[in-house]
């Protein structure tokens, strides 16, 4: 008996049921403390903006050559010692060499999704496995002696990138970008070769992944978002993050200056404001240079000088009142532009840009404020899908996605339960759509996942630092949230804790922390809530859980805001599936109109406009918009939305909703 155990086990270690040991690769990002503020860093140098500048850059966008291979989830997960790397070169039988023959490899279009997008409707090929990509480029001569920064977007789920040979860094997490600083390895003037090896470890196999079960969208394996090559001139401008703190006009400027040189450097910095004008022309441009207009008066000190050390970083705080301001609002997207330039002896060594609003969010009471006016949003969600190009779509379609969200009357919208292309938050500001963006911590209901993340691994972590820190001048995100229908109260109630203090103490952004728990799972007696600003909830009276979504659903709020008379409450989905063929559409129909009455009800905005004293409620979250393809059921579609998947086909459901959602919009 003893023996057949035995061989059971061995047999069980082989096939892959059992996994050798828990993940060690580490999280690489760390917050330091420079000149009394706060800086991101990730793979040695502080963490680049991700909004395009006016750069000179190499766009990898185009044909790379690509191989599918069986990944060691083991080797993947391994810390990047001698060790772990050697396990890595091992099993890459030379594929990261520079003089490696990749000439039989399929040609691949990058960026993409790496599955085979079937039949419309029909679920996507599920390949949760490795693959290999290589493409040659050219550096041209000219940029000799400027720093060559490779960036990545998204890529699903590990990456590891060698440049000519050389180990240039890894990545963990397929939602949120990554870059590295690759001047040692680049060849100026000559053909260089970069190789990426991806592993996409398959959710519901092991608990040491975010997320690591089968999550209701689709796992998409590949480089899904824009990577591209930077050049940097020697001390640059890597980012400035700023906080509007007041309706007169008041902005903080934090900016962050990088000299990786080791000679010392004296520079002043100065900065100048302009009126974003946003047209038809330029409204997809991804430069915010692109939409600067007419300078505007500034009060404070616009300019600095600065002296550094070689081979360090200097990071500042510049207080400045923009005179006259124009607030940022749904109804009202107003944009302003910041440039920063960088001098030395009187020559422009650097410039930068970003897009950025002035909006103040607080809480009173049981009312958001948005610009000192209680707010209710008529909300949508959104997944990162689509028939044609999986999550990999490209931006003339975020573009008219959001417009036609916007024309559904829409105020709010819950990007999935991921951090979405960055793409989406640039229009969202431009157009007008508040955000509420989420970090993938989906169903972690037992200790174990939450104790490897709380207390080894912190990827979850590194997800919601990598999410604020892109989208930190973002105006249109009014809500961070930090997970999704999480059934462990204690062990969610920890992270958010410390999510939320580490948000608040060290890089403050003027922005709120909710979460989305189940109304379920366990109840309105969710001591987590007492730990986020906005306490969220998921509701699905009538279709999961109870029999009367109206009396049930008023229920449910009369409870949380009992609970919770001080706080707003946040609604985060609600809706139903009209089936893959469409028939179940009129039920669709009794559940908006049964479960969006009692939410009228709870609206901290009468119908009439006047602020509802008793009412709690700031957003109410049809899920979804559109549907989509999830991983969670076996046929792999969800039929939620209030379109189909082609962005054509309105359901019954839809205009009702454009109808209801119009009489809460400000401006008529």
């Amino acid at each position: 008996m003893k023996k057949i155990l035995l061989v059971f086990i061995i047999y069980i270690i082989i096939s892959g049921r059992l996994y050798a040991r828990e993940a060690e690769l580490e999280a690489n990002f760390t917050l330091l403390n420079i000149d009394h503020e706060t800086v991101p860093v990730e793979n040695g140098f502080p963490l680049p903006s991700f909004e395009k500048q006016r750069k000179p850059f190499i766009n990898l966008e185009g044909i790379w050559k690509k191989e599918r291979f069986k990944a060691d989830d083991e080797i993947t997960l391994m810390r990047r010692d001698k060790t772990g790397y050697e396990a890595l070169v091992k099993e890459a039988e030379g594929r990261e060499r520079e003089d490696y023959n990749d000439a039989s490899w399929e040609n691949k279009y990058l960026p993409s999704v790496e599955n085979k997008m079937n039949e419309y409707q029909k679920r996507p090929e599920y390949y949760e496995d490795g693959l290999w990509y290589r493409r040659s480029f050219n550096v041209s001569k000219s940029f000799k002696g400027e720093r060559a920064i490779i960036k990545f977007h998204s890529v699903n789920y590990v990456a590891d990138v060698w440049i000519n040979g050389s180990y240039a860094g890894y990545h963990e997490g397929g939602y949120t970008p990554f870059a590295f600083d690759i001047t040692p390895f680049v060849r100026f003037g000559e053909k260089n070769i970069i190789a990426v090896r991806v592993d996409n470890p398959e959710w519901g196999k092991r608990k040491d992944i975010v997320p690591f079960t089968k999550v209701d969208w689709f796992n998409y394996t590949g480089i899904i978002h824009d990577v591209y090559i930077e050049f940097l001139p020697s001390v640059s401008i890597s980012r400035v993050d700023i906080v509007p703190k007041s309706m007169e006009g008041d902005v903080d400027l934090k900016f962050v200056i990088w000299n990786p040189e080791k000679k010392d450097s004296k520079v002043k910095v100065a900065f100048s404001i302009y009126k974003a004008c946003v047209t038809e022309k330029n409204i997809l441009s991804e430069c915010a240079s692109e939409l600067a207009g007419l300078p505007v008066n500034v009060q404070g000190s616009s300019e600095m000088d600065l002296s550094f050390k070689g081979e360090t970083v200097k990071a500042g705080l510049n207080k400045i009142k923009i005179e006259n301001p124009l607030l940022w609002s749904p109804e009202k997207p107003f944009l302003y532009i910041l440039k920063a330039v960088l001098t030395s002896d009187g020559h422009i060594v650097d410039e930068f840009y970003t897009q950025f609003g002035i909006r103040i969010l607080e809480t009173k009471g049981n009312k958001f404020l948005l610009n000192k006016k209680p707010s209710f949003f008529p909300s949508v969600a959104r997944h990162e899908d689509h028939p044609l190009y999986g999550r990999a779509i490209p931006k003339n379609i975020i573009y008219s996605d959001l417009v036609l969200i916007k024309n559904l009357h829409t105020r709010m919208v819950r990007t999935g339960h991921y951090p979405n292309n960055l793409f989406t938050y640039i229009l969202s500001d431009r157009l007008g759509l508040a955000i509420i963006e989420e970090i993938p911590v989906w169903w972690f209901d037992s200790e174990d996942e939450w104790k490897i993340q709380n207390e080894r691994r912190h990827i979850h972590e590194q997800m919601w630092r990598e999410m604020i820190f892109r989208d930190y001048n973002r105006p249109s995100i009014f809500l961070w949230s930090a997970c999704n229908e999480c059934l462990d109260v204690k062990n969610r109630k920890i992270f958010i804790e410390k999510i939320h203090k580490d948000l608040d103490g060290m890089y403050p952004d003027g922005r709120f922390v909710t979460q989305s728990a189940a109304a379920d799972r366990p109840g309105p007696h969710d001591d987590s809530q007492f730990s986020v600003d906005v306490p969220g909830w998921t509701m699905y009276y009538g279709i999961f859980y109870g029999k009367d979504p109206y009396k049930e659903t008023r229920k449910f709020l009369h409870d949380i805001q009992r609970i919770h008379p001080d706080k707003p409450v946040l609604d985060t989905e609600y809706g139903r599936w009209s089936r893959e063929d469409h028939k179940e559409q009129d039920l669709q129909i009794k559940i908006f109109n049964e479960t969006f009455r009692a939410f009228s009800e709870s609206a901290s905005i009468k119908e009439d406009g006047a602020v509802n004293e008793h009412g709690g409620l700031m957003a109410a979250t049809w899920w979804c918009v559109f549907d989509w393809y999830t991983s969670s059921i076996p046929d792999g579609f969800q039929s939620m939305g209030l379109y189909q998947m082609d962005r054509k086909t309105s359901k019954k459901v839809s205009p009702l909703l454009r109808e209801k959602y119009f009489i809460y919009h400000p401006v008529k």
